[in-house]
């Protein structure tokens, strides 16, 4: 028989270059945590695009929509891309936080560094990087077919990423965790034990659900 403790949700922020197998890995996550564990569902103005579902892609609402909310300060972070809005909502966060729901939050490093700062109890920062520089170059090329200008751009956002994970890893507090994507396999077991870890945590931890199976009555 399984037991488990009710507790806060958990903000996985899954960050890492382009190539470094965050999408693979956090869905590989999802299928192996049913019901536990979702991927945060942002909004967006966008047209929906075929195979899309509204609510399990994303939340999908008209630009004047999504700036009327913008307005309203619904949103934790939100950015304009190629001509299309993108944002995480507040109560997306909350709710999972409050019913107990894990989020995989799939951003960059600025976007963890905020989180941390506004959810320093829930959110859990982890780097991906590939096992050498030439794995990157070989993983980016492999995706798609880029030009070597695309190439140059995402190796330097690349860069920029390392830079500054380089500059806070010496800070305490600063970030939790980094994982080298080598094998698959080993790196989803690696990071299936990072959540099982942060679940584990007895601050976390419903007070009343803690006392029902820490006495001898």
């Amino acid at each position: 028989m399984a037991y488990s403790l009710a507790r806060s949700g958990i903000l996985f922020c899954l960050v890492g270059p382009v190539g470094s197998g965050k999408t693979s890995l956090s869905r590989a996550l999802i299928e192996a945590n049913p019901g536990s564990l979702k991927l945060s569902i942002s909004a967006t103005s966008r047209p929906i695009r075929t195979g899309e579902t509204p609510g399990q892609s994303y939340h999908f609402v008209s630009e004047q929509e999504f700036q009327k909310r913008v307005a309203a300060g619904d949103f934790f972070e939100w950015e304009k891309v190629h001509g299309n809005y993108y944002g995480t909502l507040i109560a997306t966060l909350n709710e999972a936080i409050k019913d107990g729901i894990d989020l995989i939050l799939d951003i960059d490093i600025k976007g963890a560094q905020n989180f941390r700062r506004k959810y320093p109890d829930q959110a859990v920062s982890i780097f991906l990087v590939p096992p050498s520089a030439s794995a990157l170059r070989e993983r980016v090329m492999a995706r798609s077919k880029v030009s070597d200008q695309e190439l140059r751009n995402r190796l330097n956002t690349a860069q920029q990423e390392y830079d500054t994970i380089i500059s806070i890893s010496g800070v305490p507090g600063s970030w939790d965790y980094l994982v080298i994507n080598d094998k698959y396999e080993e790196t989803l077991a690696t990071l299936q034990a990072i959540i099982s870890a942060e679940r584990a945590k007895i601050w976390r931890m419903n007070q009343k659900d803690l006392q029902r199976y820490c006495k001898v009555d």
